[in-house]
């Protein structure tokens, strides 16, 4: 292992663990060779605010300093990759690391800013493209958009903070609910997590089926961990760059149904 070797993990913050919904709210950064480590927090930010609206930001601010002081307590002296990956493996409640991924560190200090404004910083909406907005082009383009619900009504659901909003909706055989997610390549693990717990509890706990269509990352096997995950709700997954399927299946209910139908 060469001097400039490390690794990364991010930290994620949820008020409630059992919704499957966190947020990005630090990075934690080593380079064992030289005994270094950094922490870095975030100080309440907005998509911490606008998940739990009902989380202090007093109360956040300190559980977040307690858990860096904890991690650099522990691991200052010693941050062994092996060592923080037990820490990670054992902790499931407000708090928890994403698995350790390597790096090559010039200057800690500066990488570590960088890995928090990549990852934790707020980004510009006006930056990207959501992928509600491709969904929506590629419904106009192939002709489908008039044959589907828009923003059918809310389901709300045990263990959800918050109801589960499609953005479309179809009927075949069962009330299918349409969501369009991106998924940056740095948050893969939380987003298959909480996509698979929302499609569980859809099928647990109504009559409806979740469809995902998803915006990827140049991951080629990202799409069949997702597949997999969904597998067991009865759930399916799309590749926004390849929804062709989708819109022949929603052409082909649309010719069985009454375009007039309720949405159940």
């Amino acid at each position: 292992m060469s001097d400039k070797s490390g690794f990364y993990s991010v930290v994620q913050f949820s008020a409630r663990p059992s919704s499957f919904e966190y947020v990005n709210a630090g990075v934690v950064i080593v380079r064992p060779q030289a005994r270094q480590m950094r922490v870095l927090m975030s100080d309440h930010a907005h998509r911490i605010k606008k998940l739990f609206d009902d989380q202090n930001a007093h109360d956040f601010n300190l559980m977040a300093a307690s858990f860096r002081n904890r991690l650099e307590f522990e691991f200052q002296e010693a941050p062994s990759l092996e060592r923080l990956t037990a820490f990670a493996g054992s902790r499931a409640n407000l708090f928890r690391l994403l698995p350790f991924l390597p790096i090559a560190v010039e200057d800690i200090d500066a990488d570590a800013r960088r890995l928090f404004a990549e990852l934790v910083d707020d980004e510009p909406q006006a930056r990207r493209k959501s992928a509600q907005r491709k969904l929506a082009d590629l419904f106009k383009a192939q002709g489908v958009l008039d044959l589907v619900d828009r923003k059918p009504e809310p389901v709300a659901l045990p263990g959800l903070l918050q109801p589960l909003r499609a953005d479309y909706g179809y009927q075949n055989g069962r009330y299918n609910l349409i969501e369009a997610v991106r998924i940056s390549p740095r948050q893969e693990l939380n987003a298959v997590s909480r996509i698979a717990g929302q499609a569980q509890l859809l099928k647990a706990h109504s009559d409806k089926r979740l469809i995902v269509v998803a915006d990827l990352p140049p991951n080629a096997g990202l799409l069949d961990v997702i597949a997999q995950s969904l597998a067991d709700a009865e759930a399916r997954v799309f590749p926004l760059s390849d929804s062709r399927p989708l819109f022949e299946d929603i052409r082909a209910q649309a010719a069985r149904h009454d375009r007039s139908r309720l949405i159940p």
